[in-house]
């Protein structure tokens, strides 16, 4: 009995690895014969692990893609204590080259939470505490995240996301918002135009762990009056240099 259950937590440890490490979803087939399981076998740990939120099925139904809590544990890891000093030290150098405002977020339900926060020395600045959280359908964290979800995903959570109007740049139709975001989707950044805050602007691209998949966000932050939106576009290498560090404290811990 103890030998089977062991081996039944070795091989839901390796299926697990395996999906997370994969840079595509991955069938039944191609599964069980990687990991040397029989169908039944991988069938049944697939559904188990997919109804736990560790697996999710792509948009055909046939594959799997790594599920929610797998990138919650890559985004806790990387929001942990043990990591907070290098964390803080990018976001620091970060915050000092743009001159503005960068967070560290994760998506949390319906919301993203700022995990770590640089704050401008400018006094006119917008202040969240750490552990905040703000909206998905006006941040330009959140958008970013609703982006990298597959078709039948952000449909099913746009169908059901409270979206209040805050300014009059919110977007709250989920038609309009869904083509925004297939826009972020292909330039791979998102922006917030005034839509959380008025008169505040943002900048956010995507972490991802060493699977493709979006594990958090960094950003800018700034007023209007001191940063147009456009200027805040062109530090998107940058905040990108800052995603790619945060991906390998994930990857080599």
């Amino acid at each position: 009995m103890t030998r089977e259950r062991g081996s039944t937590i070795e091989r839901v440890l390796a299926l697990v690895r395996f999906i997370a490490q994969a840079d595509r979803a991955m069938g039944l087939l191609e599964i069980g014969k990687t990991l040397d399981m029989p169908k039944s076998t991988t069938h049944r740990l697939c559904a188990a692990l997919e109804r736990q939120g560790f697996l999710q099925k792509e948009i055909d139904g046939k594959k799997y893609l790594p599920g929610p809590v797998l990138r919650d544990i890559a985004m806790g890891i990387l929001s942990g204590a043990s990591y907070r000093m290098e964390r803080h030290a990018i976001l620091e150098s970060l915050s000092e080259d743009v001159g503005e405002t960068c967070n560290l977020a994760y998506p949390d339900g319906s919301g993203m939470v700022y995990a770590d926060r640089v704050e401008t020395k400018w006094p006119l600045r917008l202040q969240f505490p750490i552990g905040s959280k703000v909206p998905l359908h006006c941040t330009a964290s959140g958008k970013m995240y609703l982006a990298s979800l597959d078709r039948r995903r952000q449909r099913k959570l746009l169908s059901i996301l409270p979206m209040e109007r805050l300014t009059p740049l919110t977007t709250i139709d989920a038609e309009q918002l869904r083509s925004e975001l297939a826009e972020i989707r292909a330039n791979d950044y998102s922006t917030d135009r005034g839509e959380l805050v008025a008169g505040m602007i943002a900048v956010a691209v995507p972490i991802r762990d060493d699977g493709g998949n979006l594990v958090g966000t960094v950003s800018l932050q700034a007023p209007e009056i001191r940063m147009t939106l456009e200027a805040a576009i062109d530090y998107v290498p940058r905040l990108r240099r800052a995603a790619a560090n945060f991906a390998e404290l994930l990857i080599t811990g």
